[in-house]
């Protein structure tokens, strides 16, 4: 035998001696699964052997890194030239204040038109009431994402001295992966205990991790602000619209499945 045979013989050794290692600790003991070859004489065992399976939950709050802010433009003329004229303009206002003093980006702001003849009712002297033309109305529907949120209670107000009427404020996260990583870990380990938790009344232990899998679609769950809600900015002066983010809920659910391992 040439020393490099020699050489091979001993690395085989020691991959040999590592698996068998690995072999005899259980995932949950810090050792690494066993995920025998096909053909393998464990590979029937583990198939037909009893397994449990668990889920775990959990639920990761924190705070928003943005927020949608929506308002509307309304404006009312007697024909349709002049309100869309009207609204245009105001528009314009709207549009230079948000990317000039608050420095948006136009991929930020998202808006849709729409126009719509306004009618009234008008009751005549046999005490009916008949529907008579009242002019045009466009509404211009404005939706800004914000990234800086300590200035969003001084754009609204802003907004407000431009003609706008607020709608709504949803809250957001500019990263979602983050926070998506530390539930999914959290519910991995909730899933784990709650698998140990259910073995240990019956004397036994969880053995080998079979499958990990997230359960549902893992909402990030942040409703809107109705601005009715809000403080109003009083008329002495006394500081900005006050509002207020809350927390982010990010959630999430994980099943496992493990073989039963046999004391």
């Amino acid at each position: 035998m040439n020393f490099k045979q020699s050489l091979i013989l001993v690395a085989l050794g020691l991959c040999a001696s590592t698996l068998a290692s690995a072999e005899n600790k259980s995932p949950v003991d810090g050792g690494f699964p066993n995920y025998p070859w096909p053909g393998d004489a464990n590979q029937a065992a583990i198939t037909s052997a009893s397994t449990v399976q668990a889920v775990g939950e959990a639920e990761i709050l924190v705070e928003p890194t943005k927020a949608d802010y929506s308002m509307i433009l309304v404006s009312k003329a007697a024909t349709v030239a002049a309100a869309q004229s009207a609204n245009a303009k105001q528009s314009a206002k709207v549009m230079e204040a948000l990317t000039g003093k608050y420095k948006l980006l136009q991929a930020d702001i998202r808006n849709n038109v729409s126009t719509e003849k306004v009618v009234k009712y008008v009751r005549n002297s046999a005490g009916d009431s008949n529907a008579v033309d009242d002019g045009y109305k466009v509404t211009n529907f404005i939706t800004a994402t914000v990234k800086d949120l300590p200035t969003l209670g001084v754009m609204i107000d802003d907004m407000g001295a431009l003609g706008a009427e607020t709608r709504y404020i949803s809250y957001g996260l500019i990263d979602r992966k983050t926070p998506k990583a530390q539930a999914l870990e959290a519910a991995t380990r909730d899933a784990l205990a709650n698998a140990t938790s259910l073995l240990r009344g019956l004397g036994k232990k969880p053995g080998y991790l079979l499958a990990v899998m997230p359960v549902g679609a893992q909402p990030y769950r942040s409703g809107p602000t109705p601005m009715a809600a809000a403080a109003p900015r009083s008329p002495e002066g006394g500081g900005a619209t006050s509002v207020s983010s809350g927390l982010i809920s990010v959630t999430a659910t994980v099943e496992v499945v493990f073989t039963i391992e046999n004391n």
